[in-house]
């Protein structure tokens, strides 16, 4: 009875076995299927490897040691059917261990493959890259030699400019050295006789600054370009002197007098005392010079300074210049005595003529020009 119950245990224990290993069979052909070209082994995965044979040839061992076990019993060759188990387990067990040779030399062939494919598409890698190094090396060691031609060049050059500038500068120092020398001294002398001339300039100068001070504080300095001295004429030739006559701003210089235009009209005795109250009188004309300049000089009839009022037909001159009938302007008819007419106007363009003396005209002032003698560089009224 034992006997069959132990027949029965073996047999299960056996049948778990197989289907174990054809479990781990399959997983192992899967797992070599499903590897992908190149895949490169993990150290877990040999480790896993290496624990599922130890245990094979473990479970193998003990089997056999059993079963030789069992046999050398006095009671083992009663039993045939535990030999046929044994005989069985280790059949099982080598057959296992074939299979598992297989699959080991054949992912072991993969692997080979993979690495040989490896190898292959690194050579061809590795001699592309070479011919690329190859082709730009040689591009390069092209270009490097022209670099260096043209280095070559340039130093040419340079050894030449460098002779050049070599002989120039033994020339220069050689014959240039002497004249730098003698300029030198040259200059220095120069420089002694500019700072003797600037102490003979600073004595001068510190004798003009004295005549000047002494001129500005005892006389009035005009400047040769004012008013004052732009009708200067040739005085006395003995003594080289210049008159210079001048008029006040708004006057107008005529032969030695100055003449002036009122903006407003006034009677004939009432501009006499207009004329007065600016130190001159009403305009005297004796001449045809002044006659033509007094023509130009109006622009609207105006009183000059001619009038019979004392005495009829006894003309003067109001500053008392002697009245000459020889030389007089009168217009055309004119004097006429028309109404008591006893005071001269004169209109632009045409002449004299007498007025009544009480209508307002416009007036022509007249008085002698301020004169300045300019003696060299001495001016004095």
């Amino acid at each position: 009875m034992w006997k069959s119950h132990l027949n029965q245990k073996m047999a299960d224990r056996e049948r778990k076995k197989r289907s174990w290993m054809v479990q781990w069979d399959r997983e192992a052909d899967n797992n070599a299927t499903t590897l992908p070209l190149g895949t490169v082994r993990s150290d877990n995965d040999n480790r896993r490897e290496m624990d599922i044979y130890a245990q094979l040839e473990f479970m193998k061992l003990a089997a056999l040691v059993r079963c030789n076990s069992e046999n050398k019993r006095p009671d083992s060759n009663d039993d045939p059917s535990r030999t046929f188990i044994c005989l069985n387990i280790g059949k099982g067990l080598k057959l296992t261990h074939q299979r598992l040779l297989v699959g080991s030399l054949t992912l072991n062939i993969l692997l080979l493959t993979v690495c040989v494919s490896l190898l292959l598409l690194y050579l061809k890698v590795d001699v592309k890259v070479s011919r690329d190094l190859e082709e730009e090396l040689r591009m390069n060691q092209s270009y490097l030699s022209e670099f260096l031609q043209e280095e070559k060049e340039l130093s040419n050059v340079l050894h030449t400019n460098l002779s050049s500038l070599w002989q120039e500068h033994t020339f220069l120092r050689e014959n240039t050295l002497s004249l730098l020398l003698y300029n030198q001294t040259q200059h220095l002398q120069a420089i002694e006789n500019l700072e003797q001339g600037l102490k003979v300039i600073n004595e001068n100068f510190s004798l003009l600054e004295e005549q000047y001070t002494y001129l500005k504080e005892n006389h009035l300095l005009v400047p040769r370009k004012s008013i004052l001295l732009e009708n200067c004429k040739q005085g006395d030739l003995k003594i080289a002197s210049m008159v210079c006559p001048y008029c006040s701003p708004g006057w107008q210089l005529f032969n030695m007098s100055c003449y002036l235009l009122s903006s407003s009209a006034l009677s004939w005795q009432e501009s006499m005392q207009w004329c007065r109250r600016k130190g001159a009188h009403l305009a005297v004309i004796n001449n045809a010079e002044k006659q033509y300049f007094m023509l130009g000089l109006v622009k609207k009839t105006s009183w000059i300074g001619l009038s019979d009022r004392d005495l009829e037909g006894d003309w003067r001159w109001v500053d008392g210049t002697p009245y000459d009938k020889t030389t007089t302007f009168w217009s055309l008819k004119q004097p006429n005595n028309a109404g008591n007419e006893d005071c001269v106007t004169l209109s632009p363009g045409t002449g004299w003529n007498d007025d009544k003396c009480f209508k307002a005209y416009n007036i022509v002032c007249e008085h002698n020009a301020y004169q300045l003698s300019l003696n060299g560089d001495m001016l004095s009224n």
